[in-house]
């Protein structure tokens, strides 16, 4: 049950980390071209320099976040299969990885809303 598991942990954890990289990485230029940052704080605080726009859009972010987690799912789901062959998988033994799937993604869809 760990190695289905690790599965659905890292690509939430994928998800999470796009989400991140997403969120900072608007700022890269500002950064690379005023490498302390302050002018550029002073200006984005004072309102006389515009915020930079987001490369994607939150629900962007989520959509492609939810397909890596339900493909986590998937693989997760197939590598406990393939765990038991010689024992007949119940249905029942699939909640657990369905239900931190369903939580990775409930955390990915709480991003959104906000």
């Amino acid at each position: 049950m760990a190695l289905p598991m690790a599965v659905v942990i890292a690509v939430g954890h994928m998800g999470k980390g796009l989400a991140k990289v997403v969120s900072w990485a608007q700022f890269l230029p500002g950064a690379l071209s005023d490498s302390i940052g302050l002018d550029t704080v002073n200006a984005i605080s004072a309102k006389t320099l515009p915020s930079p726009a987001p490369f994607l859009g939150p629900p962007s972010v989520a959509g492609v976040g939810l397909v890596l987690v339900s493909a986590g799912l998937s693989y997760a789901l197939r590598e406990y299969r393939l765990a038991r062959r010689t024992e007949r998988a119940r249905r029942r033994a699939y909640l657990p990885i369905a239900a931190l799937a369903m939580m990775c993604g409930a955390v990915i869809v709480g991003w959104m809303v906000q």
